[in-house]
């Protein structure tokens, strides 16, 4: 089984990828997780993938289909999605605008997409250190690149905003970039259609249970399980933990591909080591869930007319297109 979950940074990719891989893992004994491959080494979130990292610079931020890429980047997502008979659950985040180009190399058996109220995701997003528009954190320096240009530029491109001046029309401050960032992405998925393609919103994540036992195969435990399926858990070792064997080829290529990064970016490494590790059924540890949670602090985030405008628009096409209320997919706008 391979699923493939795209969704804007902050809307519940994290928690479904750990419920999926969870049920799998105790269904098969293992399973293969793909954690963020345009930035994340695995899912713990300790080391980068320059390779994955290279790739997204590199490529455009919309892909109707895998030519938009060169070969290496084309053969990164394959391999990341070939496993032999090990299922893979691959997440993500910032590929969200390559949907049907990644999706046609990797052939998953299910794709879900997840579209979250756009001022409950800019209130999450005003908690992190980062943002939609950039990559990189001030943990990490040398990885840092905006491309908030070329992302104005290439969603104009692809017909997902017009104005009579073709200028950017709105306030740049970020809490307005990271919504347009929202608007293009969701707008794009929204476009799509395939029948293992699922669209779903987040505040309803927990009614998914049904429909996934049926295309699994297997029962499947309460989605709603915040203390097993909290996003928390999936930087530690419960309730799925990570089987990555450490081996000093494996440390010296991925030392190799940082220094190569750091002294030409957007080359791609010499020496590619792959992206994601095999994940168990993990134990339950010695803290709590909640007492491993980071405090962070409270975000209000005011209204806006246009922001008010492109969350009705969004959210009422994915209500529309969801799994839960009409599983047949409509022909495609583009």
């Amino acid at each position: 089984m391979k699923i493939n979950l795209y969704g804007v940074g902050r809307s519940g990719t994290k928690a479904l990828q750990l419920y999926l891989a969870y049920h799998l893992a105790r269904e098969e004994g293992a399973v293969w997780v793909n954690y963020e491959p345009y930035f994340w080494q695995t899912k713990e979130g300790r080391e980068v993938t320059y390779e994955g990292l290279a790739h997204h610079l590199a490529a455009p931020q919309f892909a109707a289909n895998p030519s938009a890429f060169d070969g290496r980047h084309r053969n990164y997502l394959r391999k990341m999605a070939d496993h032999g008979p090990q299922s893979v659950i691959t997440k993500f985040i910032r590929g969200c605008g390559r949907r049907s180009a990644i999706d046609e190399l990797q052939r998953p058996d299910l794709t879900i997409v997840i579209v979250r109220d756009l001022y409950e995701v800019l209130a999450s997003m005003g908690q992190m250190d980062w943002n939609y528009y950039s990559v990189g954190y001030r943990y990490f320096p040398r990885t840092y690149a905006d491309f908030w240009e070329r992302l104005v530029r290439e969603s104009r491109e692809f017909g997902l905003w017009e104005t009579p001046t073709g200028q950017w029309p709105w306030s740049p401050d970020q809490v307005t970039r990271n919504a347009f960032y929202w608007y293009v992405m969701n707008k794009h998925l929204l476009r799509q259609v395939g029948g293992n393609l699922w669209f779903v919103d987040y505040a309803d994540l927990p009614q998914l249970r049904a429909p996934l036992a049926a295309k699994l195969g297997f029962e499947l435990e309460d989605l709603g399980d915040k203390g097993k399926f909290d996003g928390e858990n999936l930087h530690s070792g419960f309730p799925l933990r990570s089987v990555r064997p450490r081996s000093t080829i494996r440390a010296i290529g991925h030392r190799w591909n940082e220094l190569r990064y750091l002294y030409a970016r957007r080359r791609l490494p010499l020496w590619p080591i792959g992206v994601g590790a095999t994940a168990t059924v993990g134990e339950v540890p010695a803290q709590t869930p909640k007492e491993l949670r980071r405090p962070r602090p409270n975000i209000h985030i005011d209204r806006q007319e246009v922001l008010d405008a492109w969350n009705q628009e969004i959210r009422e096409e994915v209500r529309r297109r969801s799994i839960l209320q009409s599983p047949d997919q409509k022909p495609s706008n583009e």
